[in-house]
């Protein structure tokens, strides 16, 4: 089982703005006797009141409370059957209601925790509270005000609750008592279901500060939570509120598999009324929330433990390539999404009629109702400016856009097309203090087949393998006094090194764990300015468009570099991170036509993952397919912009070089033919 909130179970409709009362009585339907302090509340608000000794109510809806004919109304106390009305509140309606209560013909007993039995119980008590309150650190400042109202039931691992009446917590981390009538829990292992009504009682602060505080943890609760997905999925703004949506596939019921993004409008379609989305998807959803770090994250992921009880074991994301599963302090909230039937019902404001439907797993998983905020909170946040106002409200108002901690000034590429490809910010470690060894110590960790970045400055020459780049993508290096940075896409296969210094600055450079066309996007450690690897170019940040001088190297094997330059250095595998540089986490990656993230154009001209060399001469681009070049008898003889190249094919070292005239190496790239198309489609 998976934790998901199966508190959402309302539908709500368009905004009233209208301030409305509901009144009248309680009693029993039997003896017509009133009922003292039953609850009435409308679930997921914070509209909700005890009735009097005569059994008299007035129940006051806030002004921005959603209300519709299909609004519900809970009447719930201990000893009778809790009755769940759905009522119109709209301008006109009868705003006079009596309500009867039927005694309970098998009412739970409260429990008396004895000694003999208070050991089991308690041990039953902490698990249910970590699994019900969830596992942030809003839970820790929650407390169940009336825990002997709940009964344990164990058997075959799982854990049942019930409640006598309900349950009542004090959050003192977002500044409300949270009370809610339990309908369902199971706790099996990792996983968790529960469903149920909440009603929120705002609690009186202590002061201005404390006021504030809890404004500020309600915004960020609300921020990147299942709530906010739905709203901003139904409303189509994933980007404009900070998410990141890709379909995955369990791939050898061992990870998950990024299989590219997709498009809200091929989620949703119409439902059978007009307030009504219906969601449909297969496989998994993977949800990236990239404007708040996962606070949460620890050593080993709970994914494939939570995947266990549907099946899955052992998830993880493809392009993390951590193997020790550790995750950065700063990640993102990443999240998966399984539908349990092929269509699920959400309203128009994004909320789910039928919650047990959809699986969550990843960092939802970590939240409980320690992390519940009213509907009354969503809607105000919705349209204040005060310290409520959710963050990605006020950024969408701003020309700045932001992604994995990345502020978007000056972009100069669609922002719609970058994409979040994992792991957060240095997920994927530069090598910033490369060592080096030399050909023969090289030669026990590289075959002759083996493919490196070979560069030469100033008759110096240094190879960067590419089993060691995979893990890295990103060299920081210094070759006679000349700082270079040297960068490998796996995803596009191509390797390119730049000299990183200009206007007498040094920069270091880092990956950013986004993508554009599938490509690694780096960033400067000193302006924080996105860099497109492909391009060369930096796309936003204060160095927008400034471009980095391309060098020219050759893309080819540790054999054929070796027998040109056998004094060469050779980059280590002695990184200081621990990888597996004998394995390739992209072990079937280049054999299949699959794209991990999606591009702006495609062509199928040539195969999609064939190898190309490409060159650019003053603003003009062109490509040569390695198969065709291969298959030449002699140098090819070419001009590009006016300029004479030569293309010369080494079918040893199974690479091609270009050359000007004088037989320098002109800087080139190469890559995958997608991606030199997505960039270059002219």
């Amino acid at each position: 089982m998976q934790s998901f909130n199966l508190f959402l179970l309302l539908v709500f409709f368009p905004l009233s703005l209208i301030a409305q009362t509901l009144s009248g009585t309680i009693s029993d339907a039997k003896t017509g006797k009133a009922i003292d302090a039953a609850t009435i509340f409308i679930p997921r608000t914070t509209s909700g009141t005890l009735s009097n000794s005569d059994g008299t109510y007035e129940l006051n809806i806030q002004e921005n409370f959603t209300s519709s004919a299909n609004s519900e109304l809970i009447i719930s106390h201990l000893g009778y059957r809790t009755r769940k009305i759905k009522i119109n509140l709209q301008a006109g309606e009868n705003r006079t209601r009596n309500f009867e209560l039927y005694p309970e013909s098998k009412n739970l007993q409260t429990v008396t925790v004895s000694a003999k039995q208070s050991k089991k119980w308690r041990k039953q008590l902490k698990q249910f509270q970590k699994k019900f309150l969830g596992n942030t650190k809003n839970a820790n400042q929650c407390t169940i005000v009336n825990p002997t109202v709940l009964q344990f039931e164990e058997k075959d691992g799982k854990l049942n609750a019930k409640a006598s009446n309900i349950l009542e917590i004090e959050n003192r981390a977002l500044g409300y008592t949270l009370f809610f009538l339990l309908e369902h829990f199971e706790a099996e292992g990792q996983g968790v279901s529960y469903a149920g009504k909440p009603f929120f009682k705002a609690l009186t602060p202590s002061n201005e500060k404390e006021l504030k505080t809890w404004k500020k943890k309600r915004r960020l609760a609300y921020e990147g939570s299942v709530n906010h997905f739905l709203r901003a999925l139904v409303k189509n703004q994933l980007r404009r509120e900070g998410f990141d949506l890709q379909t995955a596939v369990l791939k050898n019921n061992q990870k998950f598999v990024s299989t590219g993004s997709t498009k809200p409008s091929r989620l949703l379609s119409d439902g059978p009324n007009p307030s009504e989305k219906i969601l449909s998807f297969q496989g998994f959803l993977k949800v990236t929330y990239t404007r708040e770090e996962d606070i949460n994250s620890r050593e080993e992921t709970r994914l494939g433990r939570d995947a266990a009880s549907l099946g899955h074991p052992a998830e993880k994301d493809m392009i993390a390539q951590d193997n020790s599963m550790k995750r950065n302090k700063s990640s993102d909230q990443v999240s998966y999404l399984f539908a349990r039937k092929k269509s699920i019902p959400i309203d128009t404001t994004g909320y789910l009629n039928r919650p047990e439907l959809l699986v969550e797993y990843g960092y939802w998983n970590t939240e409980g109702a320690a992390d519940m905020v009213p509907l009354d909170f969503i809607l105000d946040s919705r349209s204040s400016t005060d310290d409520s106002t959710p963050r990605q409200e006020l950024a969408s108002t701003s020309n700045h856009p932001s992604m994995n901690g990345f502020n978007f000034s000056s972009l100069s590429i669609p922002y719609e097309e970058i994409h979040a490809g994992g792991p957060p910010r240095d997920g994927i470690p530069s090598i910033d203090q490369p060592n080096f060894v030399d050909i023969e110590t090289a030669k026990d960790f590289l075959s002759p087949e083996d493919e490196v970045l070979g560069l030469v400055i100033n008759g110096k020459a240094k190879a960067y393998p590419i089993r060691v780049l995979n893990y890295h993508e990103v060299v920081n290096d210094v070759i006679d006094n000349e700082a270079v940075v040297i960068t490998y896409c796996p995803l596009c296969g191509s390797g390119a090194v730049f000299r990183r210094q200009f206007s007498e600055q040094k920069y270091t450079f880092g990956v950013s764990g986004l993508l554009y066309n599938s490509d690694v996007l780096l960033y400067d450690r000193q302006t924080a300015s996105l860099w497109s690897q492909i391009m060369g170019e930096a796309i936003s940040g204060p160095l927008s468009g400034q471009s980095l001088e391309l060098l020219p190297i050759q893309h080819t094997t540790f054999s054929a570099w070796q027998k040109q330059y056998p004094e060469s250095e050779i980059l280590s595998t002695d990184t200081g991170h621990k990888r597996n540089y004998q394995s390739s986490p992209y072990k079937d990656y280049p054999s299949t036509d699959r794209l991990a993230f999606p591009v702006a154009k495609r062509s199928d001209q040539l195969p999609t993952k064939s190898k190309v060399i490409g060159v650019e001469v003053n603003g003009s681009y062109k490509a040569y397919p390695l198969k065709k070049l291969r298959k030449a008898k002699s140098t090819i003889e070419d001009q590009v912009n006016g300029k004479k190249i030569f293309i010369e094919y080494d079918k040893s070292a199974k690479a091609a070089t270009i050359k000007d005239e004088t037989g320098a190496i002109v800087p080139s790239i190469t890559l995958y033919w997608f991606a030199w198309y997505a960039f270059h489609p002219n």
